[in-house]
């Protein structure tokens, strides 16, 4: 077996024994049959021997110290292995192996880097997973499982009963399950060998745990030091002159960067780049690393130059003495030499727990007080000896669970001190110890372990308290020790895993003081990081906001398990549903508590007294959304919010409870309506993770719960007043509002209050439809994740990955999505570089919902662009009042589904078209069938008509209606085609009339100008007959040259290549002036043509070589170019561009020249605009193109700057909305174009 090989010797190496070790072995067996033999006598030839074998040589290549492992077998081990023995190892080591018990747990501990196998079907939390050898040998091979790699610490959880649901035994570890395990394994060994074990053990672990947690390893024992009278025997006089040979250790801190641990060794040392990086990475990986062994003096002034390079980083190089370094090697060496022994059989585990746990369990205390004091190696020796010597045998780990637990709050008060990852420190070790159930609840029973660990918690967030509200600070520097801290989350979320079956009076005390306490934790948090809307001058510094939303992420694991928790029990349920509302009573104060009477119609409703606008608002409202989560249990024990169980002094009412989670919906509305635009981007990047698929299910789906609750008790009219008190809405309620309202308003307010209104209705759908949550609606969380799917794959088909990370994941990591991905998609496989992806079901395209409420506006977008079939309505324009009927129209259908589902069921209580009939709401409906401001919607329209009658012949008295309305919407089709068909000859005629009138200005003003510079153009030849021109020379050229030649645009005339002319001052005067009034007319005649011009654009215009030529198309919109696959080109130079408005002024349209900018407005109110810097002009940038579109109202959404490099010009493209967002230029023999619209609208 391996472990013989490592740590067994046979009979052949017994013979082979140095006589000194053999009589070594004899005396102290001698003294042990004496009764006289203890750890003393180990320790005096270890002070002798150990630092003879492993003490470093003075001056040596400290990269390349070597030790003699052999003589160190020989003289240190072999000894400790006879005597624990007390006869040959191998024999011994084979005779406890067979008497112990078949082992039914693997227990391996996993280095970094091993392999681990987690199976998704059986594991009770990610955290269980298998060694390759128990995995491949398991039933789990053939489930779903993951694979990733340790980082080191843990252990193969095969066997553990409470690891896994079915499967829990390899087909290795099965006999182990099938042997009674009734006897003892120490009783089935002799009681001499037991005894031996136990002096040997008591022997290392204290002289380990001395020797590897001594004070920066200045000190050690008075027993090992190196004496004076060492110097007499002529055999000591080498082990005294080892005292005077001191070496400089440097250490491992995590804070040094490697680059400056090569620099300062560089420097220090005076070694090569090279040998540098070698101490670097051994550092790293060992913890520690000897970087000079010579006299005190000289290593001192090692120290003295690396403390100069590495002060301000705050790390240290420590001076230690050689021989103490040979016993920490040794220590070292021990312990994995004694984890090697741990491994073979229960009957050492069994002794070395007893050990360990004596007195109280001192040795473990010490290396948990201690832990942070040693290096690297040493701390992860320790950690591999306690998992393997404690952790495979249950009553071992309980009290090893108990020790960590009772000193949780040191530890971590040291971990937060300390310069090591997470991974290194003993605290990681309490996911061994929480993720197990029995143990877990125990602890919470009986050591009351949640509020120790949130009493640590609180405790560091008490120092970052400022109004009584958490203030965390990005930059701050106790940044790292509150991130620290923050591993205490991990360790709660491992001991709530798995919710008590059982519940005890222990376990509901000890669950309840930590949910008080977390309940203060959350109290912190409410309202933490307000936002006060920006007015007048942009926000000067940006606000930290990533460290709430940090710690929003970590609690966001813990809250649903404290819910799952509390719902599992009545009396824990009540208890702190109870806590919660008194201390959310505590957190209303007189001022939140200010009301005032709003009247709407008939109704009188006493709201709340705030004004978003102008007031904090936070979007962290935890103990809030604990009571969405709370409420949706208590249906479960028949209690309700008003039960009177519940009645406590101060409980918070429906409209008070709903109001902060209010609050938030507004802000956002208010961002979308560009209010709090000078707020910078902190507010819009917590808007977008409070949408986020990792923050949602804790924020906003919280908030649509919490709002649907008060929803339910709150009369519905009230309710619906609130929220337009609170939205601002109500002079846009009354009837009034065209009239005394809107009139008085700026052109921002009354966009603003149209964008506000929609918001406010997307709201009331989100409530009235996303019912889809457990307990809200008659639904299970399988119709949850099918709801999530269908509505994602609703934007696109997705692969198998995009769409898993797209879902919410539980508390196990797991989205749910493989239960129910076939029911609702087909998979398409792959196809050459096309990766395999699902694709929604035909019959689920009915399930499309355009208002999702967990789409984001690109996502909402992209489902509009999805399949023709899917899609249940045409939509078209998204401005103003159009789509506010949109969704009027979606709320009149969500009421007339609703009504036929009550129906169906035979319940009388809902009645909508009864109430509707009071306002006429169908001939309201019918009203608008045929106008032209609702011919976007009126397929939605027509629906919403039919399926009102519907419901309505669902009684016998309203037929005659039906029919009468259905006539008007056969009609009104009719005739619609026959207008439709009407306004595009009406437009066509309006644009040919417009295009002639400027036909007629621009022939007529190209006669003027003809007429104005008559004589010029009777001086100037034509240059029809080029061809027919002799050759000439130099001086004849401009002489002879025709009349027709046309120097510019796309019907130039080729000529030969010009030499060198030789003209007269007059002549030259006389150029210089025709080019100035050539130059002066054409921009004329461009700013007088380009302001009358108003028709769409959209030619192709290119560039290419030296000439100019000019490719005109017929007319085209925008969105028929994508369709269709246009390119776009640009023009190089403004020059040029001035050239085709002359050559060709009858194409342009709709497009507006302004000094050196051009801009085009498409049918969709998407402006493109192009600024073309001429060379003189290089310094125009993008500043100055948002001052000019500051100036005019614009938005720049996206910039792209177009250079190259050869040509004197610069273009800046500034798109508005979603058009063009990526632009590519690229250029072939001079040819500079854009990619294809189509492709770059991403």
């Amino acid at each position: 077996p391996q472990h013989t090989q490592v740590v067994g010797r046979n009979q052949a190496d017994h013979d082979m024994m140095d006589p000194t070790v053999v009589e070594l072995v004899e005396r102290w067996d001698a003294l042990h049959k004496e009764g006289r033999f203890s750890a003393l006598n180990v320790r005096e030839y270890w002070r002798i021997k150990v630092p003879e074998i492993y003490s470093p040589q003075p001056n040596c290549n400290c990269l390349r110290i070597t030790f003699d492992e052999e003589l160190a077998q020989k003289m240190l081990f072999d000894p400790l292995e006879r005597f624990m023995c007390g006869g040959d190892p191998a024999q011994v080591y084979q005779m406890v192996k067979q008497l112990d018990n078949p082992p039914s747990l693997c227990g391996r501990v996993f280095k970094n880097g091993d392999p681990t196998y987690g199976c998704r079907d059986c594991g009770m939390d990610p955290t269980c997973v298998l060694c390759a050898d128990c995995f491949k040998n398991s039933a789990h091979s053939k489930h779903r499982y993951k694979i990733s790699t340790s980082s080191g610490g843990g252990y193969c959880d095969c066997g553990d009963r409470e690891a896994w649901k079915t499967d829990v035994f390899c087909d290795i570890h099965v006999k182990g399950q099938m042997v009674q395990q009734s006897q003892n394994p120490l009783e089935k060994i002799p009681a001499d060998l037991t005894e031996r074990i136990h002096i040997i053990f008591d022997c290392i672990l204290p002289y380990a745990k001395e020797l590897l947690t001594c004070e920066e390893g200045f000190s050690i024992p008075k027993d090992l030091e190196i004496r004076e009278s060492d110097r007499e025997p002529t055999n000591l006089s080498s082990l005294y002159d080892i005292k005077d040979t001191y070496v400089t250790m440097l250490y491992n801190d995590e804070t040094h960067t490697y680059d400056q641990v090569i620099t300062t060794l560089e420097r220090a040392i005076d070694c090569t780049q090279k040998d540098a990086v070698a101490f670097a990475t051994s550092i790293d990986r060992e913890g520690r690393c000897i970087v000079k062994c010579s006299s005190f003096q000289q290593c001192s002034q090692t120290r003295n130059l690396m403390e100069k390079q590495t002060t301000r980083g705050g790390g240290r190089p420590l001076k230690v003495q050689t021989y103490i370094i040979a016993h920490q090697m040794f220590a070292s060496r021990l312990l994995t030499w004694l984890h090697n022994i741990l491994e073979m059989a229960q009957a050492f585990r069994l002794i070395f727990s007893d050990i360990v746990n004596r007195d109280g369990g001192s040795i473990v205390e010490n290396i948990i007080w201690t832990d942070t004091k040693m290096w690297k190696t040493a701390r992860i020796q320790w950690h591999r000896l306690f998992i393997s010597g404690m952790l495979m045998d249950q009553e071992s780990k309980k009290m090893f669970a108990r020790t960590f637990t009772k000193h949780y709050s040191k530890m971590m008060k040291d971990f937060i001190l300390d310069d090591h990852d997470h991974a290194v420190s003993v605290a990681s070790l309490g996911v061994q110890l929480f993720t197990m159930p029995t143990i877990a609840h125990m602890l919470v029973s009986e050591e009351d372990v949640l509020a120790r660990l949130l009493n640590t918690f609180l405790s560091e967030c008490d120092m970052k308290l400022k109004d009584n509200k958490l203030a965390l600070e990005h930059r701050s520097s106790n940044t790292s020790a509150f991130r620290r801290i923050q591993y205490i989350l991990y360790d709660l979320k491992y001991l709530l895993g798995v919710k008590p079956e059982v519940w005890t009076d222990g376990l509901r005390r000890g669950f309840l003081h930590g949910y008080t306490l977390l309940l203060r934790l959350l109290g912190m948090m409410q309202g933490m990081d307000p936002m006060v809307r920006q007015v007048g001058t942009h926000m000067e510094y940006e606000p930290e906001w990533e460290s709430a939303f940090n710690l929003h992420i970590k609690l966001a694991a813990v809250i649903p398990l404290v819910i799952e928790w509390a719902a599992s029990d009545r009396i824990v349920l009540i208890k702190a549903y109870r806590a919660l509302m008194k201390d959310l009573g505590n957190l209303c104060t007189e001022a939140t508590r200010r009301r005032y009477v709003r009247e709407l119609l008939d109704y009188s409703v006493s709201c709340i007294e705030y004004d978003v606008s102008s007031a904090p608002v936070s979007i962290h409202l935890p103990l809030s959304r604990l009571v969405a989560g709370l409420t949706l249990h208590l249906d479960k024990y028949g209690l309700n919010y008003n039960s009177p169980e519940f009645l406590v002094k101060g409980k918070p009412s429906p409209e008070e409870l709903m109001e902060p989670v209010l609050r938030t919906q507004v802000m956002i509305a208010q961002v979308h309506a560009g209010m709090w635009r000078r707020n910078g981007f902190s507010l819009i990047n917590q808007i977008y993770f409070y949408h986020n698929v990792r923050c949602r299910q804790e924020m906003l789906d919280r908030d649509v719960m919490l709002l649907q609750i008060a929803a339910t008790l709150i009369d519905s009219n009230e309710f619906l007043v609130h929220l337009m008190n609170r939205f601002s809405l109500m002079s846009w309620a009354r009837e009034d509002y065209e009239i005394n309202y809107l009139r008085g308003n700026d052109e921002d307010n009354m966009r603003q209050t149209v964008i506000l209104v929609e918001e406010y209705l997307q709201l009331v759908m989100t409530l009235v439809a996303e019912r889809y949550t457990p307990g809200i609606g008659q639904v299970e969380e399988e119709d949850r994740i099918k709801k999530e799917i269908v509505q994602l794959l609703c934007i696109e088909p997705m692969p198998h990955s995009v769409l898993n990370k797209a879902l919410p994941e539980g508390t196990n990591h797991e989205t749910g999505m493989e239960k129910v991905i076939d029911e609702v998609a087909d998979f398409k496989k792959s196809s050459g570089a096309t990766k395999g992806y699902f694709e929604l079901k035909k019959s689920y395209y009915s399930h499309y919902n355009l208002f999702f409420y967990h789409y984001t506006r690109e996502e909402q977008s992209k489902s509009e662009l999805c399949s023709s079939e899917l899609r249940v309505f045409r939509l078209g324009s998204v401005q103003g009042r159009r789509q506010q009927l949109q969704k009027v129209l979606h709320l009149v259908g969500y009421a007339l589904h609703e009504e036929e589902r009550y129906h169906r069921n035979n319940d009388p209580y809902f009645h909508f078209t009864r109430r509707a009939q009071k306002i006429n709401l169908l001939s309201l409906l019918e009203g608008l069938v045929g106008h032209h401001r609702t011919s976007t919607h009126k397929d939605l329209l027509a629906w919403t008509i039919r399926k009102y009658h519907a419901i309505l012949n669902l009684s016998t008295d309203s037929t005659k209606q039906s029919q009468a309305s259905e006539a008007v919407l056969a009609s009104t089709s009719t005739s619609e085609s026959a207008t439709a068909t009407a306004e595009k000859k009406r437009r066509a005629d309006i644009a040919a009339q417009r295009k002639a009138r400027i036909m007629a200005k621009m022939a007529s003003m190209q006669q003027n100008f003809i007429k104005t510079n008559e004589t010029f153009f009777e001086e100037t030849p034509s240059t029809e007959q080029v061809a027919d021109i002799p050759e000439t020379t130099p001086m004849e050229l401009s002489e002879q040259l025709t009349e027709d030649m046309i120097a510019i645009g796309p019907r130039q005339t080729l000529r030969p290549p010009l030499e060198v002319t030789h003209i007269t001052d007059l002549q030259e005067w006389i150029l210089f002036m025709v080019l100035v009034l050539l130059k002066a007319w054409s921009l004329f005649m461009i700013f007088y043509i380009l302001n009358v011009l108003e028709v769409k654009v959209g030619y192709f215009v290119t560039m290419t070589g030296t000439h100019a030529s000019y490719a005109i198309k017929r007319t085209l919109l925008v969105e028929e170019m994508v369709a269709q696959g246009g390119q776009w080109f640009l023009v190089p130079s403004f020059k040029d561009l001035l050239c085709y408005l002359v050559t060709v002024p009858d194409i342009w349209t709709n497009l507006r020249v302004m000094t050196h900018c051009c801009c085009l407005q498409t049918c969709t109110g998407v402006h493109i605009l192009l600024l073309v810097v001429m060379p003189c002009m290089h310094s125009v940038g993008r500043n100055t193109l948002m001052m000019y579109l500051s100036k005019r109202g614009g938005d720049l959404i996206g910039l792209d700057r177009i250079v190259h490099g050869n040509s004197q010009f610069n273009i800046f493209i500034c798109l508005e909305e979603k058009t063009l967002k990526f632009l590519k230029c690229f250029s072939s023999e001079r040819v500079y174009y854009l990619k294809e619209a189509h492709e770059t609208t991403e």
